[in-house]
């Protein structure tokens, strides 16, 4: 079977998925925010979540995988409805200068533990360090890793939890 059937016989068995919104921030200082269907919580003590990110379609790191593996921190961003236009404009192949959250319109918050940028439109956001990566596959087309821990934070606020 093709990557591309394997994908998507995978998001449409795997249901629901929820959409983790990554925003990051490379160490040149662009943020980024990308959408991954591929996200859930492992532990809770300690907590850690896990985010799949895949290769681009050439093999190479997406720039959300680079920028976590350099920095070693992300925020993710819990999707609600308001939210679906600009996460799908997020997922178009920008290059790596270019942040989503001035191509899209989206608005960014300092984050209280990490130098990434919040989303303020999401309900949610969950400030991380990374945990470890796991490279699962060979590394090309349909391979993926990832894993981050919940940092500091806690507390609710008019968006929401942030761990």
């Amino acid at each position: 079977m093709s990557v591309g059937r394997l994908y998507r016989l995978m998001i449409q068995a795997v249901v629901p998925r929820p959409i983790a919104f990554v925003s990051t921030r490379s160490p040149a200082g662009v943020h980024n925010i990308a959408p991954f269907s591929y996200f859930t919580g492992v532990s809770s003590v300690p907590p850690v979540l896990m985010i799949a990110i895949t290769r681009n379609p050439d093999g190479s790191k997406k720039d959300t995988l680079r920028n976590i593996e350099e920095t070693g921190e992300l925020v993710i961003n819990v999707v609600n409805e308001d939210l679906v236009g600009a996460m799908n404009q997020c997922s178009a192949p920008y290059p790596a200068e270019v942040s989503e959250f001035t191509a899209t319109g989206l608005s960014g918050l300092e984050s209280s533990e990490v130098s990434a940028l919040r989303c303020a439109q999401a309900p949610v956001h969950l400030e991380c360090r990374l945990h470890r990566t796991l490279e699962i596959g060979a590394g090309g087309v349909g391979s993926s890793g990832g894993t981050a821990r919940g940092g500091g934070g806690g507390g609710g606020g008019e968006g929401g939890g942030r761990r």
